[in-house]
C-alpha cells in the first residue's frame, strides 16, 4: 500500500535542496535583523528605519550585521528563484 518508488517522488533532490538553504538563509536574516535592531535601539532610542538593510551605519556592530544581512538577502533570492525553476 505505501510503497515508495524512486519515480513517484515528485519533488527533485536539487529543489529540495533549495527550498533547505531558503529556509536556512531566511532565519540568518531574522537572527542578522535581530542583532542590528538591539543595537540599534541600544544606540539610538528608536526603531531603525524600515530600509536599514540598504543604509550604511558609523557603527561595526551595526555594519557587520546589516553587510551579513546584506549578504544573506542575496542568496536568499537566488534561492528562491532556483527553487521556482526546478519545481
Amino acid at each position: 500500500m505505501f510503497e515508495w518508488r524512486r519515480e513517484d517522488l515528485p519533488v527533485e533532490i536539487a529543489a529540495t535542496a533549495a527550498l533547505a538553504v531558503l529556509f536556512v538563509t531566511s532565519g540568518g536574516l531574522y537572527i542578522f535583523g535581530r542583532r542590528f535592531s538591539r543595537r540599534f535601539v541600544a544606540l539610538n532610542r528608536a526603531m531603525p528605519p524600515l530600509t536599514w538593510m540598504f543604509r550604511r551605519t558609523d557603527d561595526e556592530e551595526l555594519e557587520g550585521a546589516r553587510r551579513s544581512a546584506l549578504l544573506t538577502l542575496q542568496v536568499t533570492v537566488v534561492a528562491f528563484a532556483a527553487y521556482l525553476l526546478l519545481s
